[in-house]
């Protein structure tokens, strides 16, 4: 009979053995069995808890899950993320709470990879997914967007990223008109808009929809309106494609106000 993966071999001992690797390899951490370690190690473990391995990764049937947090937890050494680190020292921190958060961040990375396509928050606006760290681009302009495309069926798409086809050729659409590149020097107020503007979007689509029988063409009409609608017909994908872009226009629109921004259709959006 196969047992349920151990919280105590797969995590805490990995953990500690971790914690030596580190003070064995670089020759400036010397901090085994100090306050910044202890905050390190015991923030971790607030994260991924006993409770919380137990009720994600408490069935045999989980062994390989609970194999792949192991097996990062051993594969890590000394390097933890130097952009994390300073982005984390930055805030101003003394060593002892900087290790803490550090921790948590190290903590929902590991979750990440024991919790497959879901979008794992952590201090210090980091997010984490399948292992990996998630753009800004993508966990507040890409999947917010999705997520109102798919609002049929993925109430809560903003958690995880199984997004239909028609969500990914919209994203396509917006991705060509306001690209990740663009996003990465816009101001913080610019990004402030338009996360705005996608909840906002967000709850007029759902307030909108019928109670029965709804369609992807409701979601698309009271999104981008009727007319718009009638000109793109949301019957194909490279139409799903070109409407994408004209809500990345009105997107962009509002990052930079001073601009007409040209949208498919003749359609431009100021402000």
């Amino acid at each position: 009979m196969s047992h349920p993966p151990s919280y105590r071999n797969n995590l805490v001992a990995c953990l500690g053995g971790l914690m030596n690797s580190i003070n064995s390899k670089d020759d400036h951490a010397s901090f085994i069995g100090t306050a910044p370690v202890d905050a390190f190690r015991d923030s971790v473990r607030e994260v991924v808890s006993e409770t919380w391995w137990n009720s994600n990764l408490g069935d045999a049937t989980d062994r390989p899950r609970a194999k792949a947090l192991k097996d990062r937890l051993i594969s890590d050494d000394r390097k933890f993320g130097a952009t994390i680190y300073h982005t984390v020292l930055d805030l101003g921190r003394e060593e002892e709470e900087t290790m803490h958060i550090l921790g948590k961040v190290y903590g929902a990375l590991l979750q990440s990879i024991a919790m497959k396509n879901h979008v794992l928050e952590a201090p210090a606006g980091f997010a984490f997914i399948n292992g990996g760290p998630m753009s800004t681009y993508t966990r507040y302009l890409l999947l917010p967007i999705a997520a109102i495309v798919d609002i049929l069926t993925h109430d809560h798409l903003t958690h995880a990223t199984q997004s239909s086809g028609r969500a990914r050729a919209f994203c396509r659409g917006v991705e060509a008109v306001l690209p990740e590149d663009k996003w990465d020097v816009l101001s913080g107020a610019a990004v402030s808009a338009i996360r705005e503007r996608l909840q906002e979007d967000h709850v007029q689509v759902a307030a909108s929809l019928p109670a029965k029988g709804a369609t992807p063409k409701d979601v698309f009409t009271a999104l981008l309106g009727t007319v718009m609608c009638e000109l793109i017909p949301p019957n194909s994908e490279g139409n799903d494609v070109e409407l994408g872009k004209v809500y990345g226009a009105l997107l962009k629109s509002l990052a930079f106000p001073s601009d007409a921004v040209h949208a498919p259709g003749g359609f431009s959006y100021h402000n």
